[in-house]
């Protein structure tokens, strides 16, 4: 992985905007500093982006994420309300039977959205002008 490509991931981590990380590639660029010396000019892209402000990330993996948390935890309450429903509105008593396993669904919904958001992040390269 390129170090442009590296930086832009850490900058993500640190809540950085796609327009700032931009600038700041731009602005690494203008240095002048050829890939293979921006590591010995700047240090690791982890080292560099330390030098930036941590705030809450607002990037599209944060987003992703989150959505599949959120859906994991509707898809478990849901399933949980139609057993209740069933269960004491309708007198089915049948103890769940013909329902889909509720932890394994909702555990891959929320793992896979989370393992899609850190890719999005890790492998999307930066918005440069």
């Amino acid at each position: 992985m390129s170090y442009e490509q590296e930086l832009t991931f850490h900058l993500r981590l640190r809540g950085r905007t796609e327009d700032e990380i931009g600038e700041t590639i731009r602005e690494l660029r203008a240095h002048g500093v050829a890939s293979t010396g921006l590591r010995d000019e700047f240090g690791s892209p982890a080292e560099y982006a330390d030098g930036f402000e941590k705030r809450p990330r607002k990037s599209l993996g944060s987003t992703i994420s989150a959505t599949a948390t959120i859906l994991a935890i509707a898809w478990m309450l849901l399933w949980i309300g139609v057993a209740v429903v069933r269960r004491f509105a309708l007198g089915i008593d049948d103890a769940g039977a013909g329902f889909p396993p509720l932890l394994p669904i909702a555990f891959a919904i929320g793992f896979s959205g989370l393992a899609a958001g850190f890719l999005v992040d890790r492998w999307r390269p930066p918005r440069v002008a």
